[in-house]
């Protein structure tokens, strides 16, 4: 076991993984399931599983927990109705990898069938693959949350703050539980979710530039040094164990509280208050209730204590330990906190958008404080991209029939990174942002919206990017009317023709106005697996392009 949580993530601020996952298939009583395991830890076969002759049940624990879910193994498979676990261990993280490691139909069977995650992010990898998963004990383990340090007085006054600090250094949330729940804490403390989803994107983008960029980042609390005042998320289990190496380290948990990292036991396979038999005739329950029944004895929970782990009780440390005092947080809407974890996750991944906004001579049209449409659409742009970190790649084009002779668009600044050169110099940012002020220098005309929608998605499936979510976003305010311009019909169909989930490229419209041809849009969108938004007054284009883009499958 490592001495930090951080330390064992897999997909670290540096990105890199330790460890490599080999997806195994077997067949169990005519269903086939896979199992994860770690080469680099060979298994160890569970002594009374060769003389248990019950269909095998497949149970994935956390890597802190996988001893003794062996001994639960050898335990139950002596007893007289004897129950054959098959245990392997992975994080949550390492789950999911390989999940998406198998084609989409393959998932549900591939899912173990109980499961010991190490982050609250379990439910969200279930989720993806249409399960909520049954809870058959709430936790077979615990251990507060709070933050490593390298000296006194830097307590945050609350989880909120923290989210917020530029000294807050976070692993994967789904490697890591401890990095979960600095995202998701707050919720406990009262804030609002869309406070905490706010907060949590600069956090989630400079992770995301991190791992594209190859940037290490120590969250180790082993490194930490006397006097450093970085914030890392971290275990009480992690703490102890990393304090007898440094002694400079000082647990600065807010004052607010500290949540509590559980290993729940669940049927992975399972929806929530469903059993997929009846009573003793469901035997991943029969079995679910023999291990957490085995987790809580004396010498059980002795083991758990000896490892620096609380019981499923949360009952604090043993003195001698030298525990930090901790004041527990209660548990975050489930809900709530899955919406962040979700959108952190989209978030960590770099966004490469070609924005078309409509020229038109309707966009000239007043719509509050003396404020046109088109004077709102570039507010929004340049607002976003103050927001975009410097790894987003952002092209811009303007339309309106006949922009260029008989063409409808013309491209103000190609699709680049906003941290590259620009020609004449400067960045690419710099360029976008002078280039968003000539849009309302452009309007004219009509709205030519189906030529320029089959041109710029031609031009975004061309600078695809294998390591960006790739989209092109469209802003208009009216109905195509380029009387000389492909017919909905064909351009649906080339859109079809040229969308390939093998490298996604999605259309997210937004609508300005009810003036906008939302049932045209809304098709354009679906063909190619984007979404389509209506912002019924202009002044909402920010919030709506907001939502428009956290919207990721």
């Amino acid at each position: 076991m490592g001495t930090n949580s951080h330390a064992r993530a897999s997909r670290a601020g540096a990105g890199v993984r330790n460890l490599v996952i080999v997806v195994i298939t077997a067949m169990v009583a005519g269903i086939a399931w896979l199992g994860w395991q770690v080469v680099s830890n060979e298994q160890v076969p569970v002594a009374g599983a060769a003389s248990c002759e019950a269909e095998p049940i497949t149970v994935t624990v956390a890597p802190e927990l996988e001893t003794l879910m062996e001994e639960a193994a050898d335990h139950l498979a002596a007893k007289a109705h004897c129950i054959n676990l098959e245990v392997t261990d992975a994080s949550v993280a390492e789950v999911q990898d390989a999940l998406e490691e198998l084609e989409e139909k393959d998932r549900p069977d591939a899912l173990p069938d109980l499961w010991v995650p190490n982050s609250p992010a379990w439910r969200t990898v279930l989720q993806r693959v249409g399960y909520t998963g049954r809870v058959e004990a709430a936790a077979l383990a615990t251990s507060p949350v709070g933050l490593a340090s390298g000296r006194d007085g830097v307590a945050p006054a609350s989880w909120l703050e923290a989210l917020t600090s530029d000294r807050l250094v976070m692993s994967d949330p789904s490697a890591d539980g401890a990095s979960a729940y600095a995202l998701t804490a707050s919720l406990s403390e009262g804030a609002a979710l869309g406070e905490v989803q706010n907060d949590v994107v600069p956090m989630a983008q400079t992770f995301g530039e991190n791992v594209t960029s190859g940037i290490e980042v120590v969250t180790n609390a082993d490194e930490l040094m006397a006097g450093e005042s970085w914030l890392v998320p971290i275990t009480e289990q992690d703490f102890v164990i990393a304090r007898r190496g440094n002694e400079a380290l000082r647990w600065s948990a807010p004052a607010t509280g500290s949540p509590m990292l559980s290993y729940p036991l669940v049927a992975a396979r399972a929806q929530t208050g469903m059993t997929m038999g009846t009573g003793s005739l469901d035997p991943i329950r029969a079995a679910g209730d023999e291990i957490a029944e085995f987790f809580a004895t004396d010498a059980v929970l002795a083991e758990l204590a000896d490892s620096y782990l609380r019981g499923p009780d949360g009952a604090p440390l043993a003195d001698e330990v030298d525990p930090p005092e901790v004041e527990v947080l209660d548990e975050a809407v489930a809900s709530e906190a899955d919406a962040v974890m979700r959108n952190f996750q989209v978030l960590t991944v770099p966004s490469s958008l070609l924005a078309v906004v409509d020229a038109s001579e309707s966009m000239n049209l007043v719509a509050a404080d003396g404020q046109t449409r088109m004077d709102f659409a570039v507010n929004a742009a340049l607002t976003a991209l103050d927001a975009f970190p410097g790894h987003a790649r952002i092209g811009l084009w303007g339309f309106s029939t006949q922009q260029q002779g008989d063409q409808d668009w013309v491209e103000l600044a190609p699709l680049r990174r906003l941290d590259a050169p620009a020609e004449g110099g400067g960045k690419h940012l710099k360029l976008l942002r002078q280039q968003s002020l000539v849009l309302p220098a452009m309007i004219k005309g009509g709205t030519g919206l189906y030529d320029t929608v089959l041109a710029g998605y031609s031009q975004a499936v061309r600078d695809y990017n294998e390591n960006y979510y790739n989209t092109l976003v469209i802003l208009t305010d009216g109905a195509n009317d380029d009387p000389s311009s492909i017919s909905l019909q064909d351009l649906l169909r080339e859109l079809r023709t040229m969308h390939d989930p093998a490298r996604p490229v999605g259309i997210v419209a937004v609508g300005i106005s009810q003036d906008a041809d939302m049932a045209a849009l809304g098709k354009m969108a679906e063909v190619t697996s984007g979404g389509a938004f209506l912002a019924e007054n202009p002044e909402d284009i920010l919030t709506v392009l907001a939502t428009s883009l956290l919207t990721r499958d």
